[in-house]
């Protein structure tokens, strides 16, 4: 078989319309808090369950970890964590932006 016979390689499209921006918003207070989905937990004002769930939702919606795990322990951010992260992160501060955006418009 010649390499141009060969079928292309399938790429998974992961379906971020299920993601919401809070869900978003609890990948990156658990990746900031060093994984520590306790200390995530405590600084977004939710349980240590929920906070779990919110990233369990995220890895199912990416059919893919974001976090390395080591047993219980959290070892660090996966590649794939590392790349959404920054751009997790303007997502964010955009929708903080539209949101005030909003807000003072409203006001006017």
């Amino acid at each position: 078989m010649s390499i141009n016979s060969a079928s292309p390689m399938q790429t998974h499209a992961p379906n971020l319309s299920t993601i919401s921006l809070a869900q978003w918003r609890t990948f990156c207070v658990v990746a900031q808090n060093g994984g520590k989905f306790s200390l995530a937990a405590q600084a977004i004002y939710k349980s240590q369950p929920g906070v779990s769930r919110q990233i369990a939702l995220i890895e199912q919606a990416l059919s893919a970890p974001l976090f390395i795990r080591e047993g219980k322990h959290i070892a660090g951010l996966t590649s794939l964590a590392q790349h959404l992260l920054p751009a997790v992160e303007r997502l964010l501060l955009a929708a903080e932006q539209i949101s005030h955006t909003a807000a003072d418009a409203l006001n006017q």
